[in-house]
């Protein structure tokens, strides 16, 4: 009797062992995943904004060509 109770002693260790590494393991992947977040978003953010300032600078510049082309549409007639 004394040695089955050495194997389930040592089957319940192994189990709050495995689930004390699969929780540190979730703890890690989770602090990964942030991290990987951070690290992209900010080497992605400043292309971003980039590409919005280039848009209203576009924007700003198409609106101009066609104020002048419906001014010059009236010259005309």
């Amino acid at each position: 009797m004394a040695g089955e109770r050495n194997v389930v002693a040592n089957m319940i260790a192994v189990a709050q062992t495995g689930m004390v590494l699969a929780k540190v393991l979730l703890v890690v992947a989770f602090s990964v995943a942030v991290f990987a977040t951070a690290y992209l978003g900010y080497f992605i953010l400043p292309f971003v904004f980039v590409l919005i300032a280039l848009s209203i600078v576009g924007m700003s510049n198409l609106l101009k060509q066609w104020a002048r082309f419906r001014h010059r549409g009236r010259d005309d007639s």
